[in-house]
C-alpha cells in the first residue's frame, strides 16, 4: 500500500506541475486510458478513445515511428527499450516506469497544441511488468478575442491579414461586443509563439533589435456558442508591443590581416552605413563570407550598440586564393613538308598557362587568364575580368574574351559582356550579350565543296543561379542550379572570291539562332567522410544552318573525362554524372566517377561513356589533381591503351 500511495502522489504532483498538458476532443465525462504493458523487452503504450480529428493529427505526428499502428479509435505505440536486462524486481519496474513517463511527456507536449491544458491523472494499479494510468483531459480551451489596437496601424493590418485563420482580432479599442463565434479555434501555444516570433522578426529586420512583445489583460470566459461545451473556456488577451530605440548601421570594423575596402564589404554584406538595422543581415554574414575564396572568418561576427548606432566587428583572415600554374614543351612540327627551305621553324611550342587573381585591390575584383596548346595549330585563349558592385550600383560586370583556333580549319573569337545582379547570397540573375565571329583561312587552300562558311552570331540572353552548398569550393551537402538561354541573329558572310558561289544558294544569310545550357548538382553526405555527387547538365543550339565551326565542343577534363580535349562537336547534348568522394581532410579526397552522355552531331547521335577515379589533395604548393579515366564511344574503343590521365597542380599565393 505504501508503494501504491507514493506512486499516486507522484502522478498527482506531475499533473499540478505541468500546467500545459492535453488530450482529446470529446465529452467532459470521457476519460481515455493510457496503459503501458511490458512483455519481455517490449513496452506498449495504448491511447484509446480518440476522436477522428485527434486520431488524424496523431497519425500525422507519429508517422515516422517504426512501430506505429491505429486500430479503430485506439493508438498503439511499441518501443524496444535499449540496454534491457533480464533482472527481476523493482529495477525493471523503475526502468519501464521511467520510459513510460518519457513518452508521456512527448504525448503531453503534442496534445498541448490541441488545446488541452488541465489534465487529471489517476494511477490505478501496478504489477510486476504491467502499469495502468488513467488521464482525464478536462475541457479544451479556445481562442477568444485578441486585442491589437495598441500596435502601430501598419502592423495591425499585416497581422490581421497573415493570422486571420488562427485568431479573432478586435476591430476597435472600445469594443464591448460579447464574444460569440460559431466557429471555434482551438487554443494552441504554437500559434501564439508563431505570432510573437513573426512580430519580433519584423521589428528586428526593420531597425528595432530590442523590441519586446507579451500578453496582457488575460481573462477567461465561456465561448457563447451552440456548439460549445458548457464548461469550455475562451482565452481573451491583449497583445502588447514595445519597439524600443530605432537603430541604424554605422561603421564596419575589420580586424585581421585581410586587405579589404570597408565600402565593398558593407555593400556585399548588406550593412551599409546609415541603413536601418537588420538582424537577418547579421545572421547571413557567415554564409556570405563562405562564398569569398580569399577570406576566412576566424570567429563569429560581433555587433556593438552605442546610442542609436550599430557597429559590426568582423575577425577576418586572408586565404591564399590567387592561382598560377603552367608548363612549356617543345615538339617536332609534324605538319612541315620534307625539305621545305622556307619553313619558319621545325619545332612546335606547346603547353599551358593559367593565372587567376582574386581580390588584388581589396574590392573583390578578379582577373582570369588561360592559354592552352596541345596539338599543332590548335590552341585556346580565355580571359575575363570581374568587377563587383559597379559604381556602387550592386551590379556585377563580367567581361570575357575567348579565342579558339582549331588546326588550320577555322578560328573563332567570342566576346561576352554580362551584368549580374546578386539578389541574395547563393542566388543571382545574369543578363548578357555575346558575339561570336568565325573566320576561315585563305580560300586558295580550301576545296570548293567547303562545308564551313564565315559567319557572325550576336545574341542577348538571361541566366539564373541558385545554390545552398555548405562550401562553395569543396561542397559536401546542398544543391546548385545554373541555367542560361539566349537568342540572336546569325549572319553568314558572302565571300565573292570563292570559286563555287553556289555554296550560298541553299543558305539564308540571316537567320535566328537559339542557344542555352543548364546544370543541376546535388551533394549528399554518405557515412563518415563520404559524399555522393549526382549531376545533370546539357546544352543546345538551334539553327537550320549550323556549320562545324558553330557547334558545341565536348571532351577533356572539364566536361567529358576519358576523351581528348574538344573531341566531340555537337548540336545538343545531355550528360549524367555520378561521383563518390571520400574526404580524409577538408580539401583532400579520393573519388570514383561514372559519366553517361547523349550527343547529337551533324552526322548522327552518339552515347559515349566514361568512368575512372582519382585523387585531389592539398599540399604546401597548392591543390594537386590526378584523374585516371577511360572512355568508350563509336570512335574510341574501351582499353588501357586509350585511357587518359589528367593531372595538374593549382598553386596558391
Amino acid at each position: 500500500m505504501k508503494k501504491e500511495r507514493k506512486a499516486l502522489d507522484f502522478y498527482f504532483g506531475q499533473a499540478q506541475g505541468l500546467f500545459f498538458l492535453i488530450l482529446w476532443l470529446g465529452l467532459l465525462s470521457f476519460a481515455p486510458t493510457l496503459r503501458a504493458q511490458t512483455r519481455d523487452s517490449l513496452l506498449r503504450l495504448q491511447v484509446s478513445g480518440l476522436t477522428p480529428d485527434l486520431l488524424s493529427r496523431f497519425k500525422a505526428e507519429y508517422r515516422q515511428k517504426k512501430r506505429f499502428e491505429i486500430r479503430k479509435d485506439t493508438l498503439w505505440l511499441l518501443f524496444e527499450p535499449k540496454n534491457f536486462t533480464q533482472e527481476e524486481g523493482d529495477s525493471i519496474a523503475l526502468y519501464y516506469d521511467s520510459l513510460c513517463k518519457t513518452e508521456q511527456k512527448k504525448i503531453d507536449f503534442f496534445l498541448q497544441q490541441q488545446g488541452f491544458f488541465t489534465p487529471r491523472y489517476r494511477f490505478l494499479k501496478e504489477r510486476q511488468r504491467q502499469y495502468e494510468l488513467q488521464i482525464s483531459l478536462g475541457s479544451p480551451f479556445f481562442w477568444g478575442e485578441i486585442e491589437i489596437n495598441l500596435l502601430p496601424e501598419s502592423l495591425q493590418q499585416e497581422i490581421r491579414k497573415k493570422f486571420q485563420q488562427d485568431f479573432y482580432f478586435t476591430k476597435n479599442k472600445d469594443t464591448k461586443k460579447v464574444f460569440s463565434n460559431s466557429k471555434k479555434i482551438r487554443l494552441s501555444l504554437k500559434q501564439w509563439r508563431n505570432l510573437q516570433d513573426w512580430l519580433l522578426e519584423k521589428a528586428q529586420n526593420g531597425g528595432y533589435p530590442f523590441a519586446q512583445t507579451w500578453a496582457d489583460s488575460i481573462r477567461l470566459s465561456p465561448p457563447h456558442s451552440p456548439l460549445s461545451d458548457s464548461l469550455a473556456y475562451a482565452v481573451h488577451l491583449r497583445l502588447r508591443f514595445v519597439a524600443g530605440t530605432q537603430i541604424y548601421f554605422d561603421s564596419l570594423i575589420l580586424r585581421g590581416d585581410a586587405k579589404l575596402k570597408q565600402r565593398f564589404m558593407q555593400r556585399y554584406l548588406g550593412i551599409e552605413k546609415g541603413k536601418l538595422y537588420e538582424e537577418k543581415a547579421i545572421q547571413n554574414i557567415t554564409e556570405k563570407i563562405k562564398y569569398l575564396p580569399y577570406l576566412r572568418l576566424k570567429k563569429a561576427p560581433e555587433v556593438l550598440f552605442k546610442s542609436d548606432k550599430a557597429y559590426t566587428i568582423l575577425y577576418l583572415e586572408a586565404e591564399k586564393s590567387n592561382q598560377i600554374d603552367g608548363f612549356i614543351g617543345f615538339l617536332p612540327n609534324q605538319n612541315l613538308a620534307a625539305n621545305t627551305p622556307n619553313s619558319p621553324t621545325r619545332t612546335l611550342l606547346t603547353g599551358q598557362a593559367t593565372l587567376h587573381l582574386q581580390n588584388p585591390f581589396g574590392d573583390g575584383k578578379a582577373l582570369f587568364f588561360h592559354w592552352q596548346r596541345f596539338r599543332p595549330q590548335a590552341q585556346t585563349l580565355k580571359t575575363h575580368y570581374t568587377h563587383p558592385d559597379f559604381f556602387n550600383s550592386g551590379i556585377e560586370i563580367v567581361a570575357g574574351l575567348e579565342l579558339l583556333q582549331q588546326d588550320s580549319a577555322f578560328s573563332t573569337l567570342t566576346r561576352r559582356l554580362a551584368l549580374g545582379y546578386p539578389a541574395t547570397w547563393g542566388k543571382g540573375y545574369v543578363f548578357y550579350h555575346q558575339r561570336n565571329a568565325t573566320g576561315l583561312p585563305q580560300r586558295n587552300a580550301l576545296p570548293d565543296n567547303l562545308n564551313n562558311l564565315s559567319n557572325q552570331f550576336s545574341q542577348f540572353g538571361v541566366g539564373y543561379t541558385w545554390q545552398n552548398l555548405d562550401n562553395a569550393f569543396f561542397p559536401k551537402k546542398g544543391w546548385l542550379l545554373k541555367a542560361e538561354i539566349g537568342v540572336g541573329n546569325k549572319r553568314v558572310s558572302r565571300d565573292t572570291t570563292l570559286a563555287s558561289l553556289d555554296l550560298y544558294e541553299n543558305i539564308a544569310l540571316l537567320s535566328i539562332q537559339w542557344q542555352g545550357e543548364g546544370e543541376l548538382q546535388f551533394f549528399q553526405p554518405l557515412g563518415r567522410g563520404g559524399t555522393l555527387l549526382l549531376a545533370a547538365k546539357g546544352a543546345f543550339l538551334e539553327n537550320p544552318y549550323l556549320f562545324p565551326t558553330d557547334l558545341l565542343r565536348l571532351g577533356g577534363l572539364q566536361n567529358l573525362r576519358g576523351f581528348n580535349e574538344n573531341s566531340f562537336f555537337v548540336r545538343h547534348y545531355a550528360q549524367f554524372v555520378s561521383e563518390y568522394r571520400l574526404y580524409f581532410e577538408s580539401k583532400s579526397y579520393l573519388f570514383a566517377f561514372f559519366e553517361a552522355s547523349r550527343l547529337q552531331t551533324n552526322i548522327g547521335n552518339e552515347s559515349p561513356l566514361a568512368f575512372g577515379g582519382g585523387l585531389t589533395f592539398q599540399t604546401r604548393a597548392g591543390i594537386f589533381h590526378f584523374i585516371y579515366a577511360m572512355g568508350k564511344s563509336q570512335f574510341q574503343s574501351l582499353g588501357l591503351s586509350q585511357a587518359k590521365i589528367h593531372f595538374g597542380l593549382k598553386s596558391a599565393f
